[in-house]
């Protein structure tokens, strides 16, 4: 049989009442500690995850103020183009404008001119014509004869 002596009742017991010292003055706080550093592990992944999930929203957020500003630029350059045109069409058409008034006046102006110097060639004529026919019939009336000539000259006027 198994005889027990006192020694080995007091190594049982010594075993014993170390593995309740260890237990409480060792094991717990070592389990508190390693629970702490468990937690605080377990607390640094969540705020990181909250920070990841926070950068996507901004990096989104930021993405989508790009899109708005590119589309925003794009519709201000085509904005710009079409006020362009638009003065571009402008300033041609008072430059065409300007043109042909400046031609009408031009051919009103040639016009003009024919005319005085077809009225003093006229007159001119007339007055040669008379002194012709003075010096060869002599006296004649002037008044009738420059009222001839200038019905024969005004139908040589409408004929050409």
């Amino acid at each position: 049989m198994l005889v027990l002596s006192s020694d080995v009742i007091y190594t049982i017991i010594n075993i014993a009442l170390l593995c309740v010292l260890l237990r409480i003055f060792l094991w717990k706080p070592v389990l508190g500690i390693i629970e702490k550093r468990r937690q605080t592990i377990q607390d640094d992944l969540d705020e990181a995850a909250r920070n990841r999930e926070e950068t996507e929203t901004v990096k989104a957020e930021y993405e989508a103020s790009l899109a708005g500003a590119r589309q925003e630029s794009a519709a201000l350059v085509e904005q710009a183009k079409t006020a362009a045109g638009a003065r571009y069409e402008a300033i041609v058409a008072r430059a065409n404008a300007d043109a042909d008034a400046i031609r009408e006046k031009a051919r009103a102006d040639a016009k003009s001119e024919r005319d005085k110097a077809l009225a003093e060639a006229r007159g001119e004529l007339a007055d040669l014509a008379i002194l012709a026919a003075t010096k060869l019939l002599g006296a004649v009336d002037e008044e009738t004869d420059r009222r001839l000539l200038d019905d024969w000259l005004s139908e040589m006027g409408e004929g050409s």
